[in-house]
């Protein structure tokens, strides 16, 4: 009756590392072979605790980010790295477009565009990483010290490691998201070259040498690129201009 008492008047952090702690045991039991189960159920229990783990952190996080975009410094901070991420958005949107069409990307500035908005989660992704790592070491470093300076655990030191071990499974989902992207990039390119065939490729009929239902796109040193659909696959070629 007294754990649940103490459980109720908890903070919602606080609760949801409890919960992830009982899951964490439960997996333990579960892998260890003690019951009959079917294989997945300790998995399951590991992912769940992982899970709510990641939640408290967040829900503890939360007001420590109003306070800091209340302040102008931390307003600034934020700012700045928002900037940062839309110019490591770019970066990324860059590289993809100039492999999926194999052509210098700052011709096809629209499809660049197009692909840095679904480059933008990830950018986020790999701008909070490094932060949140130090973060969860300095929370397992005051835990470790906590624990020293004290005979037995108590909440403070079991909080400081739901800290450390939410701010760790943060981490893992975004490892899982960025992975996640990595393989979508390998099967992104074919959509990627009907972006630029809707956006960056037009029809230009008055334009010298062209026919009329040509879509092209104009390079420099004289490059024409074009877009050609083959058994419903789009492919890019490209031929030297020669104008009439």
């Amino acid at each position: 009756m007294e754990l649940h008492k103490q459980f109720k008047q908890a903070s919602t952090s606080s609760q949801a590392y409890f919960i992830a702690g009982l899951a964490g045991v439960l997996g333990l039991v579960l892998s260890s072979g003690a019951f009959s189960m079917e294989r997945g159920y300790d998995t399951a229990a590991y992912l769940l605790s992982m899970a709510c783990f990641a939640f408290g952190f967040v829900v503890w996080s939360m007001p420590w980010l109003r306070r800091a975009w209340d302040h102008w410094f931390g307003r600034s901070v934020i700012l700045v790295l928002h900037v940062f991420v839309l110019l490591l958005s770019a970066v990324l949107s860059r590289n993809i477009v100039a492999e999926a069409i194999g052509l210098p990307p700052q011709d096809f500035d629209l499809s660049v565009g197009f692909v840095a908005l679904a480059m933008y989660p990830l950018a986020w992704c790999f701008v909070i990483m490094i932060p949140l790592g130090l973060l969860a070491v300095l929370f397992q470093l005051g835990a470790f010290v906590m624990s020293t300076w004290r005979r037995s655990p108590d909440w403070d030191v079991l909080r400081q490691v739901g800290h450390c071990v939410g701010a760790f499974a943060v981490l893992g989902g975004i490892a899982f998201i960025s992975d996640g992207y990595s393989t979508l990039q390998k099967h992104a390119h074919p959509a990627i070259r009907w972006i630029a065939f809707f956006s960056d490729y037009q029809t230009a009929a008055s334009y010298p040498g062209m026919s009329p239902n040509e879509r092209i796109r104009l390079h420099e040193n004289g490059v024409i690129s074009f877009p050609i659909i083959e058994n419903g696959v789009l492919r890019i070629r490209t031929r030297k201009y020669e104008g009439s």
